[in-house]
């Protein structure tokens, strides 16, 4: 009985470790990367998943520090062996929430928020068309990818909270 009920046990235990457990959307792709130096294989992933070099990218560099510049958008093409790259940005919630400003997003198949600061992010794009293009995105099967503050944005919990913070 004693025996039976310790192999029981690990029967259990080794479902319960092989059980395949799944966050996130239910289409598409996000691509957490913690921050630092972003390696050829995840470059690569988010390419393969955007469609390849050719298909249609945007970059939101709004987390950053510095305003960005063009060679910025330049130096992420090249890096990323993109083409067809999109350089959204803007810290006015108006500009956000304008059909012309989420225009690329419509027709994105990827998106990747670099690193910085992610409140930026929020105090830019909660709650505007921006936000809500980027779930179509997903929706769509697209890709969404960020590094550092680009990694904590994609965080619903995070979202949530600053989200509601900042309506109280």
């Amino acid at each position: 009985m004693k025996r039976t009920l310790h192999v029981l046990v690990l029967v259990l235990l080794a479902t319960a470790a092989s059980a395949q457990v799944s966050h996130g959307p239910k289409k598409g792709t996000c691509i957490v990367i913690g921050g630092g130096a972003i390696g050829p294989d995840i470059i690569k992933r988010f390419v393969d998943l955007a469609g390849g070099p050719d298909a249609p990218v945007v970059m939101i560099p709004t987390a950053n520090d510095n305003e960005p510049k063009p060679s910025d958008l330049d130096s992420f093409k090249k890096r990323f062996g993109l083409t067809n790259v999109t350089m959204l940005h803007t810290k006015d919630k108006t500009i956000a929430d304008s059909k012309e400003f989420v225009a690329p997003l419509k027709k994105a198949r990827g998106v990747f928020f670099p690193g910085g600061r992610q409140w930026r992010l929020a105090d830019s794009y909660l709650g505007t068309r921006t936000e809500k293009e980027l779930r179509h995105v997903l929706n769509r099967g697209g890709v969404i990818a960020g590094s550092s503050a680009g990694a904590t944005i994609q965080d619903p919990t995070w979202c949530a909270a600053r989200w509601k913070a900042t309506l109280s």
